[in-house]
């Protein structure tokens, strides 16, 4: 029996190694998105501490781009993901080219490598 998928207002959980968003003005404009709680998981975010960064690495298109989780300090402690300016620059290269926002495809390659596809 197959596993229901989890949803998340723009987050979709297909399987324990893959996990869908779609993206928006903001996820461009600040090179990061909050991940919700259910998410977590996926980062293996769920031991994170408040005030708590981990480095990470994203591949995009046979590159590899340094971003990294932190989770807030305040009381939320919402668990977010951020990515450098290089990537962020050429993810703003790919929206001047689409008249919509593209969903974006993260694949779990290994401990703290994801690869994102955008589509």
């Amino acid at each position: 029996m197959m596993k229901e998928k989890t949803k998340v207002r723009s987050w979709e959980l297909i399987d324990d190694k893959t996990l869908v968003k779609k993206t928006d003005r903001s996820f461009f404009k600040y090179a990061g998105a909050t991940i919700p709680g259910p998410m977590h998981k996926f980062f293996d975010a769920e031991s994170m501490r408040n005030g708590e960064r981990w480095e990470i690495r994203i591949r995009y298109e046979g590159l590899m781009y340094d971003a990294h989780l932190e989770k807030e300090s305040l009381y939320l402690g919402r668990v977010r993901i951020f990515w450098s300016k290089e990537l962020k620059s050429v993810f703003l290269d790919v929206i001047k080219e689409n008249s919509e926002f593209p969903l974006l495809s993260i694949v779990k390659m290994s401990e703290n490598v994801y690869e994102f596809q955008l589509a």
